[in-house]
């Protein structure tokens, strides 16, 4: 009798399951845990984990998710900015607050396209499979993340009387598309890579 260890997908962050890797970057992303002002979960770890994920379930980087692939780097590279910019806004060094003003609008602005593109990545993938009732419902995911990410963007909280709604809402359609990433990762399109 052999005794072997686990397979080799598992044990790692989503074992063989590449769009787990992509629902987990989106948590690291988007969720804040703040200890002195400073976010626990570094938007630029979340960012490349995302690109990890599509990295794995893309061919070439020709194919949606080689595109997306191309959008999540750039978003580690546009997070890591804003994270250092937020870190170079000190009192000894203060920083020019409009600065810091365009450098969180790249990066919301960027994170909310970076999801469409990876969200029509997945609906491609599905649809392809004849899944058309689960292409729909991330169709729709992904018209309410941006609909309400835009509108959480500073320059629209201007105009809107009550923007916590919008936020809770922005963050409910979030929620429920990181979660059916995480139910559609046990899917077979999701589970082969490339």
């Amino acid at each position: 009798m052999v005794l072997t260890g686990p397979s080799a997908s598992h044990g790692r962050l989503g074992g063989g399951r590449p769009l787990a890797w992509v629902a987990t970057g989106f948590v690291l992303a988007f969720a804040a845990v703040r200890l002195n002002g400073f976010d626990l979960l570094l938007d630029p770890l979340g960012w490349g984990l995302c690109a990890a994920g599509l990295s794995r379930l893309g061919r070439t980087g020709e194919d949606p998710f080689g595109r997306a692939r191309t959008f999540a780097v750039g978003m580690v590279w546009v997070s890591a900015v804003a994270l250092a910019a937020r870190g170079a806004l000190t009192e000894d060094l203060p920083m020019d607050s409009s600065v810091l003003q365009v450098v969180e609008l790249a990066e919301r602005a960027g994170s909310s396209i970076t999801v469409w593109v990876i969200a029509d990545a997945v609906i491609g993938r599905i649809r392809l499979f004849g899944r058309h009732g689960r292409a729909a419902f991330l169709d729709v995911l992904r018209w309410a993340v941006a609909a309400f990410g835009i509108l959480v963007l500073p320059p629209a909280q201007a105009y809107l009387n009550d923007g916590y709604i919008v936020l809770i809402a922005w963050l409910m359609a979030l929620v429920v598309l990181v979660l059916e990433f995480y139910r559609l990762s046990q899917f077979p399109p999701f589970l082969a890579e490339g």
